[in-house]
């Protein structure tokens, strides 16, 4: 979503990041499936239209830098799970965060895991999409599920509203 927006990660920064931490999760998907070098240095598109920008728990974030995200102009609610297990801290959103102005509107969700951020599951995901489903104990999901999707709409309804009156 921040590429669509105006930002332009630098896939080139995941090898050297995967050296170092070759057991992070998209380290080890890149270890299956390298990224072409031509996928690396492609030009990215970006959409105009997009007024805002909601991330959760955003990948890569180490390969945006200030100046890979100047030409994002939509304001930004970023959250981050305080647990993330599969894209852990600093590396991804607090690298977003660092990225971006100040002005960013940054959440951290206290005891939440990475899939957190998909809504609650019925009985079947849980039974056959167990990593997705797997809340810690102490985290209520659909509790959270009502708070993100309340402040995530007024997050949209402000900042559209002041982008397209």
């Amino acid at each position: 979503m921040l590429a669509a927006a105006g930002g332009e990660p630098d896939l080139r920064r995941i090898e050297p990041h995967c050296c170092v931490n070759p057991g992070h999760y998209e380290c080890q998907m890149v270890k299956r499936a390298p990224v072409a070098a031509e996928a690396a240095t492609a030009p990215w598109i970006h959409d105009p239209r997009i007024g805002a920008v909601v991330s959760a728990a955003p990948a890569l974030g180490y390969t945006f830098k200030a100046e890979s995200l100047k030409a994002l102009k939509a304001p930004v609610q970023l959250w981050r799970a305080a647990d993330d297990e599969i894209l852990p801290d600093p590396f991804h959103a607090s690298a977003v965060k660092a990225a971006l102005p100040a002005s960013v509107d940054y959440r951290i969700v206290p005891k939440a895991r990475h899939f957190d951020f998909l809504t609650p599951c019925d009985d079947y995901a849980r039974k056959n999409l167990a990593q997705l489903c797997n809340s810690a104990p102490d985290f209520d999901r659909a509790a959270f599920h009502h708070t993100f999707n309340t402040v995530v709409a007024a997050f949209f309804t402000t900042r559209l509203a002041l982008t397209h009156p």
